[in-house]
């Protein structure tokens, strides 16, 4: 079986996988979004089908947009064959002079959530996330559906979770095949802290990472040729 569970990054929903989950499927690839529940999205917490099969021709692939492998149970994340992590990272805030600002700026945001100005707040992350491209330009998510109370205090709680991340997320098989696919225009995960993450990796794993840099992409990578060519290097035996 070749099963992938997609999870998404903070403030966006599992509509972002659209264009992903109709290419997977006509390849005749089983495909399941996990969802925190920001917008209109009812939560899902996804698990393998027939529990993650293992034989040899078996697939298992975690497809994970920033804090997504963070929102993934480690049950999950164990048994995952391959992980594509895009714009993602081990810990959010570099270990370094350059966090300290970084650090000030996301508690200033979780403030932000408590007050009138909140939406101005995620408006201007959300420009951020998307440049180079337009707002307009990205998936629908949970800004264009509205959020509802429960919806907040789940967005607040994870941006709480990516604030404390320090590590790999707890799970990923020191085996797993793992690609990391970074935009060269991403605004919103710092260099260095990218960099951690290819550390925390490389002394994890039984083999080193596949890097793979977009150039002209930014936190939201549009480009419409990826999705055939992660699913041509999940295809390789």
């Amino acid at each position: 079986m070749k099963q992938i569970i997609a999870m998404h990054g903070w403030y966006s929903d599992s509509n972002s996988w659209k264009l992903w989950k109709d290419h997977f499927e006509k390849k005749r690839w089983n495909w399941q979004n996990g969802e925190r529940g920001y917008g209109k999205i009812q939560p899902h917490d996804p698990e393998w089908e027939g529990e993650g099969q293992k034989d040899r021709h078996s697939k298992n692939v975690l497809i994970c947009h920033s804090l997504g492998p963070h929102l993934i149970s480690s049950k999950v994340l164990n048994v995952a064959t391959d992980i594509v992590l895009l714009n993602s990272f081990s810990r959010f805030i570099p270990a370094n002079k350059e966090g300290r600002a970084l650090r000030v700026a996301l508690v200033s945001m979780l403030k932000h959530m408590e007050e009138p100005s909140r939406e101005t707040m995620l408006m201007s992350f959300l420009k951020k996330a998307s440049s180079p491209y337009k707002f307009s330009d990205i998936p629908a998510g949970p800004m264009q559906t509205g959020m509802s109370s429960e919806g907040l205090k789940q967005l607040k709680s994870d941006l709480e979770l990516l604030i404390s991340t320090k590590q790999l997320p707890i799970g990923i098989s020191k085996r797993a095949r793992v690609l990391i696919i970074n935009g060269d225009k991403d605004k919103i995960i710092h260099s260095s802290t990218k960099q951690e993450l290819l550390i925390s990796l490389n002394s994890h794993l039984n083999t080193p990472p596949t890097i793979w840099t977009i150039k002209g992409e930014g936190h939201f990578i549009l480009q419409a040729g990826l999705r055939e060519d992660v699913r041509k290097w999940l295809e390789v035996v």
